[in-house]
């Protein structure tokens, strides 16, 4: 697949960006607000005011950058966990914005699937529609477009500006394992998308990362002269010839301290590539503030911690839908299970306030127990306090039950047991119930291993099985 567009010098300088993730719409813990009233939300805006400030930054450097990279993910949905196409103002921003910017630099751009914006159930990726709009400059690799030429043994690549540009989709290695396409995929990668020695600038563009096994090593292992990648959200060099953009906006918690931006790079064949990272600013922060606990402390005191952090980070200076921060409080330590409920509630209600009291500059706020060690403790009783308790709940609960008049049906011991439950539950003594489920939970003694049955593969692998044929 070769597009002759422009004929040049044999160095280009391109704009290496990804992982836009237009439409992403943060749920959780999330003050309903309109940036747009009825169209677009608040935090779903962010996304697009990084890809219009990208998208400026490039026109103010026309005059030096020849080709505009995106190496996947432009919109944020449909993927596993939301199959709905990107939201109409996403799309709609796409094309308004993209229109404006071939209209003024006349620059070329190479985009790729990944592992956001592709129907999978459907032959169809939402870069379908942009390759038809702005068929002159916009060049657009799918999934599909992968599978036609792992079917047809033939490049996936186009010729930009004397640029040879090999392009890999993102596709998930469940689907080749399954399809038994994996070597199918190797023999194409090193055979039919190697590099042209001595015709110009050689670069890869790919979506993925070692560590899911999602980027495979013979692509970095190929004579690339860069290799532009997407996935990984944080920006950073993998080789001395292979970078990841990162995303252009934080899209989770873990990317807090993450700069954000996109890359310029000068590429020339055979030479090292000169790389620069351009950042992007957002006027919105990302707080992850770790608070330590332990079964000493109460609700009350954990929601004066919380409200001192706010404050130290001036989050009480009045409502700013520009500046409204996003937060996130990780918990460390220990607390009671009895507590956990309790302090879960005083959190639910700290954030209502946080959110319709105009004087808390917050958009989100959200928390994480991942990291405490719940533990079932019971309370140190006065030795006057313990004479009250009582000794035996199912068998004093059923001697209270037969002084009462129970109604016909009821079944008095499922009664006895259940009061038996809550009184222990109230307590913060283990249930039965939570005993019984730790000790399904502990790890099993390894049994003596079995012979396993080889499996055997069918005699030809292809993605028709996966992918249903043509």
């Amino acid at each position: 697949m070769e597009i002759e567009v422009y004929n040049g010098d044999f160095m280009v300088t391109i704009a290496h960006i990804a992982d836009t993730h237009l439409g992403h719409r943060p749920t959780t813990g999330v003050k309903f607000e309109w940036a747009e009233e009825r169209k677009i939300r608040l935090l779903e805006n962010d996304f697009y005011e990084a890809w219009k400030k990208i998208l400026k930054e490039i026109i103010d450097r026309k005059d030096e950058i020849d080709l505009v990279i995106h190496a996947g993910d432009l919109f944020d949905s449909p993927w596993d966990r939301n199959p709905h196409p990107p939201p109409e103002a996403a799309r709609e921003l796409v094309y308004k914005t993209l229109k404006k910017f071939f209209e003024e630099t006349k620059i070329p751009m190479i985009i790729i699937d990944g592992n956001h914006g592709s129907f999978t159930g459907y032959k169809s990726s939402t870069l379908d529609t942009l390759k038809i709009i702005f068929e002159d400059y916009l060049f657009a690799a799918t999934t599909w477009d992968l599978r036609a030429a792992l079917s047809n043994q033939i490049p996936l690549k186009f010729k930009v500006k004397d640029a040879n540009i090999y392009t890999f989709p993102y596709i998930n290695p469940e689907i080749l394992y399954k399809s038994q396409a994996i070597e199918l995929f190797n023999a194409w990668i090193v055979n039919v998308q190697k590099p042209e020695i001595g015709a110009g600038p050689n670069i890869a563009v790919a979506h993925g990362m070692i560590i899911d096994n999602t980027l495979n090593k013979r692509i970095l292992e190929l004579n690339y002269d860069y290799i532009a990648l997407g996935h990984n959200h944080k920006m950073g060099k993998l080789s001395e010839n292979a970078w990841y953009a990162g995303s252009t906006e934080k899209w989770r918690f873990d990317e807090f301290e993450d700069e954000k931006g996109f890359l310029i790079v000068q590429v020339e064949e055979g030479e090292k590539p000169s790389v620069q990272k351009i950042p992007i600013k957002s006027s919105r922060p990302m707080l992850v503030e770790k608070i330590k606990i332990d079964t000493s402390d109460t609700p009350d005191t954990i929601r004066n911690i919380v409200l001192s952090k706010v404050s130290e980070h001036g989050l009480q200076t009045g409502w700013d839908p520009r500046t409204a921060a996003r937060v996130k409080v990780v918990f460390e330590g220990r607390t009671l299970m009895s507590s956990l409920w309790k302090i879960n509630s005083m959190l639910e209600y700290l954030r209502k306030q946080f959110f319709e009291d105009n004087k808390f500059n917050i958009a989100q706020f959200i928390w994480d127990w991942k990291s405490v060690e719940k533990t079932w403790v019971a309370p140190a009783y006065a030795p006057e306090e313990r004479e009250c308790l009582i000794d035996d709940p199912e068998k004093d609960f059923e001697e209270f039950l037969k002084s009462q008049t129970i109604e016909e049906g009821y079944d008095t011991s499922l009664l006895v047991k259940l009061a038996a439950e809550a009184i222990k539950q109230a307590l913060g003594k283990p249930t039965e119930h939570e005993i019984r489920k730790e000790i399904q939970t502990k790890p099993k003694q390894p049994s003596p291993r079995k012979e396993e049955k080889r499996v055997k593969p069918r005699k030809r692998g292809t993605l028709d099985a996966f992918f249903g044929g043509e």
